[in-house]
């Protein structure tokens, strides 16, 4: 639970069992624990392993142990188990991240979503995607979170928390395990996987289907039904039920070889039900599609030289979003004025496909007594290259839809009036960090990345923590950090006059401050604390423009 005041939040009391995860904090279990990892230990919060209570971040794990003890079935019933942390639903079903009562609205841009250090970020709207369909957890082998900025280290959109997914590697999965479940609302699924040797190579697998016809909750009212009251139609829909049915397929590899590792994946998400609608009206005809192929390469050498040590990964993302059947917006029958009658209902099809390249590159070096630097730099290369757009209606200068053909066929409207063109964007970034041990029981982390956009410019954000081990059982965290988030494309060059992209728009900002502390109660109970404020500026919104009738434009305000 969190309470705000004033801009100024103060995290309540959570008390965690763990069932004996916390050992007795002597140093050679937490050097073991280091050595095997297990949920005491984290990487997220400087990209090195360390004891978690030490991390200079406020920071939660979650193991695959600790997901099948839940019997959780995707990642968002997961992350609903985080203190500090809640699962949204918007009226499409779309899960969002709120992280200490900080909420970005219908879209979750300000949540970074990596998958072994890797953003899944769509460019269209700046999250893990619209048609995200939810992640299935047999692949998984840990969930490291971190809820705060954390830009100095990821970059973009690190804003209000990140989310990495660990998938399983041949040491995580022993032979080959395979099952099936069902339940209510005709779910079921099935996965198999493996992890052994080919030869010298660590080989780990994963495949994974299923579908569900999804709930079958009940709107009473939508907004068609406001518009039937305006305009003295019946076209409404409502009472009726909301469409979150969908299939699904999931499908991983894993090498890994002496310094080197290979992975690759496919996920694929069709039929998914609309939920209570795009547009607030009950929509059971739409189906949304989406398909994503990923895979990156690394090479890590802890010991390339005397206290140094060398990193590479170059990462791939292909991500299509379309429709296995077109969005019903509005309903047969519905008006938007006096004269706009939709016989067929209102019918939009957006299309968006996307190619990421990412290259990064890190040194480590701890010739210096009680120091541990790291040195970073990268490139993204972020190519929205193909976007689509069919629909039976055009939008006016006021925003308001307008029929279009008239006998309300459904055609191509891209060259007429399309909802984005391709775009194209590129990154480049290097960060420093140093941690350094200045006392007995008192660690310093410092480190500030910038990021220069071809599109936007650059930015600069710096962290400062200080960590201090007061008792075995007590730790106490001082943190400041500064994050930002990127403009989406659809904020920038969106072609919609009901929220039209902005291509001049300044990244969102905020600067947080953390006062955070962790008492070990005995072996299998901790207490943490938590006291932060915030402070955001040039947040996105899309503003209006009543006055003009030219509806609304995204803008840096609030």
């Amino acid at each position: 639970m969190n309470i705000s005041i004033s801009r100024i939040a103060v995290a309540a009391l959570a008390a965690t069992w763990v069932t004996g995860v916390f050992a007795v904090p002597v140093s050679e279990e937490e050097e073991l624990a280091l050595v095997y990892g297990d949920k005491a230990t984290v990487s997220i919060a400087t990209g090195n392993r360390q004891v978690l209570r030490r991390a200079p971040a406020v920071a939660t794990v979650i193991t695959a142990e600790d997901i099948a003890a839940t019997g959780a079935t995707d990642l968002d019933e997961v992350l609903e188990t985080v203190p500090g942390m809640h699962v949204s639903r918007t009226n499409s079903y779309f899960s969002t991240y709120v992280i200490r009562g900080m909420f970005g609205g219908q879209t979750n841009p300000q949540v970074l979503m990596l998958q072994n250090g890797i953003p899944l970020t769509t460019m269209y709207r700046g999250d893990k995607g619209g048609n995200w369909g939810g992640m299935s957890l047999e692949k998984v082998a840990r969930i490291e979170i971190i809820r705060g900025p954390g830009s100095a280290l990821y970059g973009a959109d690190a804003f209000f928390g990140v989310v990495n997914i660990i998938t399983k590697a041949a040491a995580d999965t022993s032979g080959t395990e395979f099952g099936v479940r069902g339940g209510s609302f005709n779910t079921k699924n099935a996965w198999v996987e493996h992890g052994g040797k080919w030869g010298t190579v660590d080989v780990a697998a994963n495949l994974y289907v299923g579908s569900t016809d999804g709930s079958k909750r009940i709107v009473t009212a939508d907004a068609q039904t406001a518009r039937d009251t305006r305009f003295g139609t019946h076209a409404s829909l409502a009472p009726g039920s909301v469409n979150t049915g969908y299939d699904a397929i999931d499908a991983s590899v894993d090498f890994g070889y002496d310094k080197w590792r290979l992975r690759a994946g496919y996920k694929q998400r069709s039929n998914v039900g609309t939920g209570a609608g795009i547009s607030s009206a009950l929509d059971p005809v739409g189906k949304v599609h989406n398909e994503r192929i990923t895979a990156d390469l690394s090479w890590n050498n802890p010991q390339f030289a005397e206290s140094w040590g060398l990193g590479y990964t170059g990462s791939f993302l292909y991500n299509a979003d379309t429709l296995d059947a077109n969005y019903q917006l509005s309903p047969p029958g519905s008006k938007f004025s006096a004269t706009s009658v939709f016989p067929n209902g209102m019918i939009g099809d957006p299309d968006r496909y996307e190619r990421q390249l990412r290259l990064s590159a890190f040194a480590t070096y701890s010739g210096f007594a009680s120091h541990s630097l790291r040195f970073g730099l990268g490139h993204d290369d972020l190519d929205m290259y193909k976007t689509g757009t069919h629909k039976n209606y055009l939008l006016n200068a006021a925003g308001a839809p307008v029929p279009n053909p008239l006998d309300g066929s459904v055609i191509d409207y891209y060259s007429i009036q399309s909802h984005i063109l391709p775009q194209r964007r590129k990154v480049d970034y290097f960060y420093v960090q140093d941690e350094w041990d200045i006392a007995r029981d008192w660690a310093l982390t410092a480190g500030v990345r910038h990021d220069s956009y071809s599109d936007f410019g650059g930015t600069t954000n710096p962290r400062l923590a200080l960590v201090w081990d007061a008792t075995l059982d007590l730790t106490a965290k001082l943190l400041y950090g500064q994050a930002f988030r990127a403009p989406s494309f659809n904020d920038q060059y969106g072609i919609n006059p009901v929220s039209n992209g902005n291509p001049n728009l300044k990244p969102e900002t905020i600067r947080t401050r953390e006062a955070a502390f962790s008492w070990l109660v005995r072996k299998d109970t901790q207490v943490n604390l938590n006291f932060f404020r915030y402070d955001m500026k040039d947040v996105i919104r899309a503003v209006s423009n009543a006055t003009a009738g030219t509806g609304a434009t995204f803008q840096n305000t609030g």
